[in-house]
């Protein structure tokens, strides 16, 4: 936004833009060859596997067992690169888990 005012860009069209970024930034967008992996990643957000003692918990990763269950329950055919897909939205949401939980 710096930068809109260095160009002598009014306050209000630079609220207007950064409303507009906050906006696109809410909205995920899945494109269509990841909609698979991605319901597939929404049907075992239950199967995290946690540690928890001595006063700290921390979330270790899927139960690929279990995610491998609820995919043949769910009627899923799961490839090698969905699998890979799924690996990815879990190391993702395992560190953003974990940050949250160290406050």
């Amino acid at each position: 936004m710096a930068e809109l005012r260095s160009y002598g860009v009014p306050e209000d069209k630079i609220a207007e833009v950064a409303r507009s970024q906050q906006d696109q930034a809410a909205t995920p967008v899945i494109w269509p060859e990841n909609a698979d992996s991605f319901r597939w990643f929404l049907d075992i957000q239950t199967q995290w596997v946690m540690a928890i003692g001595f006063g700290v918990s921390m979330v270790l990763g899927l139960d690929y067992a279990g995610a491998a269950a609820a995919a043949q329950m769910a009627g899923i055919r799961t490839t090698p690169t969905m699998f890979a897909d799924m690996r990815l939205m879990e190391a993702t949401a395992r560190t953003i888990m974990n940050e949250a939980r160290r406050g």
